[in-house]
């Protein structure tokens, strides 16, 4: 039999962004060293029902203007699934891979959004983040973090 993929939706799970200082405060934020760290980490779980899985991404940011912390956030999205007739190294794919990069659109929009209405540089995420290894590999994918969020950057907004 095929293997057979059904989504059945994302769903935010939990969004914080604090502010811990006023771009007013800081002085004109287009002129300053403007630094954010990322943390991104993906795991799943089984759900209720026979094959069905839930994929989770939590990224979790900080900024910092001339090594004043003045944004921290976490940011936590769920995509649920069920998955029939995989073999264990396609189940892997789907839930270490497929399935974070499904809920990718809806995270790059919440974080790019909520950062750009703070008053300090917008922060985008890169399109993709998680590739699957070669088909032919024995080895099923490891979960985790990326080693790096290569291409993530800042839109200066002033």
């Amino acid at each position: 039999m095929n293997p057979n993929l059904q989504l059945h939706g994302v769903f935010v799970r939990r969004i914080n962004l604090d502010t811990n200082a006023l771009p007013q405060e800081i002085g004109n934020v287009a002129q300053r060293n403007f630094e954010f760290k990322m943390n991104l980490r993906n795991d799943w779980r089984p759900l209720g029902g026979i094959n069905e899985y839930a994929a989770t991404m939590t990224l979790t940011l900080s900024a910092t203007v001339d090594g004043r912390e003045v944004e921290v956030g976490e940011f936590v999205l769920e995509v649920a699934a069920t998955l029939e007739n995989f073999d264990e190294v396609g189940k892997q794919q789907v839930l270490n891979y497929f399935l974070p990069n499904q809920a990718l659109p809806y995270l790059r929009e919440l974080v790019s959004n909520m950062t750009g209405r703070t008053g300090f540089p917008q922060v985008v995420l890169p399109a993709l983040l998680y590739q699957p290894t070669a088909p032919d590999t024995q080895q099923p994918a490891l979960e985790g973090t990326p080693p790096a969020i290569e291409g993530a950057k800042t839109n200066l907004l002033h």
